[in-house]
């Protein structure tokens, strides 16, 4: 059995309902949403690698920002993976729990030996320590009937 971790995720942006559906879709009702500060949260206790992975990954191919932390456990750190608007892909960092990027003296160190300053570092991290917008679909506040995929139809 692979291991499970606790996750958390928070997602948001400007979505069209076209993408928004995607998403959905695309997870096939694997996780429970709800509305949070205007965002659309999960917390559903533990996912596997590829779960959460596929979570960030399905939120990165529509267009959906995304925080997502990860508890450390099994001799693994916890972890913060990010994409947001502008990114060119989603991008991990080692967590120190609460959805907070953590960098290590050893990282400092080897960051400054290839030439970067301390405003330098604190720009590539900063991501980190940020959340999703609340999510407007199609220009309107998510609501909890935004929350499940329903497939039209096409015979209706």
């Amino acid at each position: 059995m692979a291991d499970r971790y606790g996750v958390s995720a928070s997602f948001g942006g400007n979505v069209s309902r076209e993408n928004w559906d995607k998403f959905l879709k695309r997870l096939a009702g694997g996780w429970n949403f709800e509305i949070n500060d205007g965002r659309v949260v999960t917390s559903d206790g533990e996912a596997s690698y590829d779960d959460y992975t596929e979570l960030v990954h399905a939120a990165w191919d529509s267009d959906i920002s995304v925080s997502l932390d990860v508890d450390g456990d099994h001799g693994y750190p916890s972890e913060v993976h990010v994409w947001f608007p502008g990114m060119e892909a989603p991008e991990r960092a080692t967590g120190a729990g609460d959805s907070k990027a953590a960098i290590d003296i050893a990282d400092l160190i080897n960051l400054a030996a290839a030439g970067l300053t301390l405003n330098m570092v604190i720009s590539k991290y900063e991501k980190f320590d940020r959340e999703p917008d609340p999510l407007m679909i199609d220009g309107a506040a998510a609501t909890d009937d935004d929350l499940e995929f329903v497939e039209e139809d096409d015979d209706a």
